[in-house]
């Protein structure tokens, strides 16, 4: 089988253009189930980098008499989540430091990629036994689609069990009944 194509429905963050780049498969080509796989993945972090964090993603191959392979691909976009609040508590000195490396700006669209390369890129601000999953929250709130950090840099402070973000109200918390 051969490539016909790759077909994008519900799509607006990007164009059918945009997201066809992502895929190392390009029509005419012999169709390799991993590089569409590679090719999903790809546009699974496009959208997550660009702040749409509940994006589904559903292909459908369709496959012709004549050989070809044809991709569709339903895609539900969901909210586009911005940054909102950071928040780095415990050790002052450290805390400054850090808010001052963070570059992603409050109503800047949240990259989800993005926090766990700040941790990494300043380890050297981070107390000894930090811990990414213990000592950094980030909560979704659908009320005003942004997302909110917390860093904790005190690894003496009493443990508490982390809050969860809860899904959102699609009629309620969603602008103009968007659904997520």
């Amino acid at each position: 089988y051969h490539l016909a194509e790759f077909k994008f429905t519900g799509n607006a963050a990007f164009s059918a253009n945009e997201l066809r780049q992502g895929f190392p498969l390009h029509a005419g080509d012999v169709f390799d189930a991993e590089k569409v796989r590679l090719g999903i993945e790809s546009l699974a972090k496009k959208y997550w980098t660009t702040g749409y964090l509940e994006t589904s993603l559903v292909p459908d191959t369709q496959k012709a008499s004549s050989g070809q392979v044809t991709v569709a691909f339903a895609i539900e976009e969901g909210i586009q989540y911005r940054m909102g609040e950071l928040k780095i508590e415990g050790n002052n000195e450290a805390a400054e430091k850090l808010k001052t490396k963070w570059e992603l700006k409050p109503g800047e669209p949240y990259d989800l990629d993005y926090l766990e390369k700040f941790l990494t890129l300043n380890r050297e601000f981070l107390p000894e036994g930090f811990d990414n999953d213990r000592d950094v929250l980030w909560l979704r709130d659908c009320s005003d689609n942004t997302v909110n950090v917390t860093i904790e840099l005190d690894p003496k402070r009493q443990w508490k069990p982390k809050p969860q973000d809860k899904p959102c109200d699609t009629e309620k918390d969603s602008p103009k009944g968007h659904i997520a």
